[in-house]
């Protein structure tokens, strides 16, 4: 029976010890993932193309902070000049490094907008995807931002979408909408020789997350070899040792509860204060 215990007691610890590893390096990496936060005059507004005229910007701006004393919600408008390699992750990345919307409600939608490949991501936070799901986030681009963005027309684009989020957030906390959120026909633009050209890249994996990989898949080959193979050559010895494998893999346990309930919120946005909301990836992209 000792025989038994011990061969399954170091079969789940060479588990154990290899998850262990790798999930402590990619929460690493994920938690030192910077994004290229630009410095920005406004609260909810981030324009490093230099495609969004003043005007947009503070009209954007002033109802954002109205929605956000009325609901902690928040809203965040993003242009980049190309995000290398993928616009998706560099919109998540973005949403929670800048912590979009309330902490606790995680009610925060972010809409990335690249002038130079006319890509579009609408990124929700996890709080409020019943709200807006994925399908209904798709359909907000198609009718808003799509045809706009192809003509190069951001500010139309921007106020139109920004318009279609806001009358979701205000119904979703039953609040009048207020009358300046409106839908546009007409906005100015910036001339397109005023735009900036500097790709925004999204960062690669430290190395540390291929050491973790590594480390971890060397430490289960070497445990898995202990089993198959030195168990069965001095099994006595190895009986003499479940014990230890027992405390090891309840502390191995305990650790992993512990890290379980010790999350962190996003960060903090260059323009002003944000909550702290997080998401998931909801949303969708064009």
């Amino acid at each position: 029976m000792k025989k038994i215990i011990s061969c399954v007691l170091f079969a789940v610890l060479a588990a154990g010890i290899s998850f262990y590893l790798v999930s402590g390096f990619a929460e690493a990496v994920a938690d030192g993932m910077s994004v290229r936060v630009y410095p920005t005059p406004y609260f909810a507004v981030m324009d490093a193309s230099n495609v969004i005229t003043p005007e947009t910007a503070e009209y954007i701006d002033r109802e954002v902070r109205a929605l956000q004393d009325k609901s902690g919600a928040e809203f965040y408008l993003v242009t980049v000049p190309g995000c290398d390699p993928d616009c998706n992750a560099y919109a998540t990345d973005l949403f929670n490094a800048i912590g979009v919307g309330d902490a606790t409600k995680n009610n925060g939608v972010l809409l990335l907008l690249d002038s130079r490949d006319h890509h579009m991501v609408l990124r929700i936070g996890s709080g409020i995807e019943d709200v807006i799901p994925d399908g209904k986030a798709g359909r907000i681009l198609d009718e808003h931002a799509v045809a706009p963005v192809k003509a190069d027309k951001w500010n139309l684009a921007a106020r139109n979408t920004f318009a279609a989020v806001m009358i979701e957030l205000y119904g979703r906390y039953r609040i009048p909408v207020p009358a300046a959120v409106t839908f546009y026909e007409n906005a100015a633009e910036v001339p397109r020789e005023q735009y900036r050209n500097n790709p925004v890249p999204l960062p690669p994996p430290p190395r540390n997350f291929w050491i973790g990989l590594s480390s971890g898949s060397l430490c289960f080959l070497f445990l898995l070899w202990r089993i198959c193979f030195r168990y069965y050559r001095d099994p006595a010895a190895e009986c003499r040792r479940w014990k230890s494998f027992l405390a090891a893999l309840a502390l191995f346990l305990l650790d992993c509860l512990l890290r379980a309930g010790s999350g962190s919120g996003g960060g903090r946005g260059s323009g002003g204060s944000h909550g702290g909301g997080s998401t998931r990836g909801g949303g969708a992209s064009r």
